[in-house]
């Protein structure tokens, strides 16, 4: 909410529709309303004989980034917002207003819904085109090219096709932190497959539940790992055994089989109240997050973005590929430095990370290893996005401290 400067939300009738609304996560309802009311924001519902509907006026500072924030034209017509004494604006009038009565109609919506409806792996089979040779992922002394990567991908996702891999078929991946568990996530996209990330660190038990849950006809995995499979897994590929098999393959880009409605992967709950359940997560679901969000950050080529989240949890799907649909490079975070900040801290500082995605408690850490390094390292993080948990704003005192307010958000 940095860059919002007033706003107003007007609710004509309690059963409006509010599809297109921005949604918060996370937060808890009394943090919101003691947020709005610290910002001189105000939120007001009265009910009238307008027709039903909703209405949002933004005020930002600068009406270039909020009608490219929303997709559309600017509108003319009265000011919504009422100045309070802390309104920054002083009563400036709004420079958008956005109707939402039942549909949105917007002179680039056209453009965002084929964008939105594009599949994840057209999305990065597009920025393959646009920069072939620049490095896409790295993990530790080893890395790809946006080609490379890109032809690995086409020759596996070509083998598993000829296993059995097509539209929304699960393919469990069970592998370590490396090029290849990158490899294999994009490959079962553009066979057109689900793919069922695994950590190393669940039990047998809850790997085979799994397993007999999704029905996976597939494993993909290493000749180190496959003494730890249930025997249930069906067939199993070990990536290593069988490079020479793959290589063969075509390298080529694949015809897409799949839509935007298509499962892209299914993540597991931890289970925590009975038997884990497995959440099916549509290419449409990525795409639109970071479609939707982009405008925000201003994601490009020259980012550097951390896989520091197992591939296991949801978030590493946005670090992934927030880092793959704009040109940025992926640097894969080796087990051992996402349980050491110090080590973390490090690399932070070596790889010129410009874009970190971490829990609140795992940031907590972080800042502490930074404040207690006898050497400083010069950060190159533009922001710094906390999910997963709430976060509680006093913690980040001693990283303003260290670096003011004007480093990252």
């Amino acid at each position: 909410m940095t860059q919002l400067t007033a706003l107003e939300i007007q609710l004509r009738h309690r059963r409006c529709r509010l599809a297109n609304c921005p949604i918060c996560e996370n937060l808890p309802f009394p943090s919101v309303v003691d947020g709005l009311r610290r910002l001189g924001l105000t939120v007001e519902e009265f009910s009238d004989d307008s027709p039903s509907g909703f209405a949002c006026v933004v005020v930002r500072e600068d009406e270039e980034t909020c009608s490219h924030l929303l997709g559309c034209e600017q509108s003319q017509g009265d000011t919504l917002v009422k100045p309070t004494p802390c309104d920054p604006l002083n009563g400036k009038p709004a420079n958008l207003i956005l109707n939402m009565n039942h549909e949105l109609v917007c002179p680039e919506r056209t453009l965002l819904s084929a964008q939105i409806d594009a599949c994840i792996h057209e999305k990065f089979e597009a920025q393959v085109c646009k920069t072939p040779d620049a490095i896409a992922v790295s993990y530790e002394n080893e890395k790809l090219t946006y080609r490379e990567l890109n032809e690995r991908a086409n020759r596996l996702a070509r083998y598993l096709k000829t296993h059995g891999v097509g539209p929304e078929v699960p393919v469990a991946l069970y592998l370590e932190r490396s090029l290849e568990m990158v490899i294999a996530i994009v490959a079962a996209l553009k066979a057109g497959g689900a793919y069922v990330p695994v950590d190393l660190a669940y039990p047998k038990e809850r790997f085979a539940f799994m397993l007999e849950d999704t029905q996976a006809p597939v494993t993909i995995t290493t000749e180190r790992l496959r003494s730890s499979l249930p025997s249930s897994a069906r067939r199993v590929l070990c990536l290593d055994s069988l490079s020479r098999d793959i290589s063969r393959e075509r390298s080529e880009n694949l015809p897409s089989e799949t839509t935007g409605e298509n499962a892209a992967y299914i993540i597991y709950t931890s289970g925590s109240t009975g038997n884990p359940k497995g959440v099916v997560v549509t290419h449409r679901n990525v795409v639109r997050l970071l479609t939707q969000t982009e405008p925000w950050y201003g994601f490009d080529s020259s980012d550097a973005w951390t896989l520091f989240h197992s591939y296991a949890f949801d978030v590493s799907v946005y670090e992934m590929w927030g880092a793959l649909f704009y040109g940025g490079r992926l640097v894969i975070v080796p087990y051992l430095a996402t349980r050491s900040p110090e080590a973390f801290y490090e690399l932070l500082a070596k790889e010129r990370v410009t874009v970190l995605s971490q829990t609140p408690s795992a940031f907590r850490q972080l800042i502490w290893a930074e404040t207690a390094a006898e050497t400083k390292r010069e950060l190159s993080l533009r922001y710094v996005i906390c999910a997963g948990e709430a976060l509680e704003l006093q913690s980040l005192k001693p990283w303003f401290d260290l670096h003011g307010d004007e480093r990252g958000s």
